[in-house]
């Protein structure tokens, strides 16, 4: 698990440190002053905060604690009915409220356009960064655990640290 927290949670701070904040509403706040996402102004947080959310989710390709694709589904071969799909039902409210996250962070929240409330807008980019996941999800096969902790280590921890002083100097945000 540490492996990709730590990308994750400094992919997360990228956008707070920029706003001066770590209010969702004021990062949303400064995007919509300066008119742009932090999705182009910090393209590799995006990167890292998609990756690192399919591990912290544990979706494919990073579904190693519970393999959909084996015989067994790991932990959850002992429920079925209801407790089963209340599981499901919680692993599939997190990815709702982890796009969510996503899209308030990286793509400027709720934010007005023309008539369209503000409510609707952050669905609509709720919805993208959950077809995003899904793609990402349906490309690529699943990792052994060392190679996903190497990996973890061995380039998203480096490229968090770039973008984190870039951040720092003032290119970024």
């Amino acid at each position: 698990m540490l492996s990709y927290e730590i990308p994750f949670g400094l992919a997360l701070i990228g956008p707070a440190i920029s706003a001066h904040s770590l209010s969702l509403t004021k990062i949303a706040q400064w995007q919509a002053a300066n008119a742009s996402w932090f999705l182009w102004l910090q393209p590799i947080g995006f990167a890292v905060v998609l990756i690192s959310l399919l591990a912290e989710l544990e979706l494919v390709p990073f579904d190693i604690p519970e393999a959909e694709t084996e015989i067994v589904a790991g932990w959850l071969t002992e429920y079925g009915g209801r407790r089963l799909a209340l599981f499901r039902l919680g692993k599939d409210l997190e990815l709702v409220v982890a796009s969510t996250l996503v899209a308030s962070l990286y793509l400027g929240g709720a934010q007005p356009l023309f008539f369209i409330p503000p409510v609707v807008i952050l669905i609509l980019k709720s919805i993208i960064v959950l077809l995003l996941i899904s793609f990402v999800r349906a490309i690529f096969a699943r990792f052994r655990i060392d190679q996903m902790t190497s990996g973890m280590w061995t380039y998203l921890l480096p490229l968090m640290i770039v973008q984190i002083l870039l951040v720092q100097f003032g290119i970024g945000g």
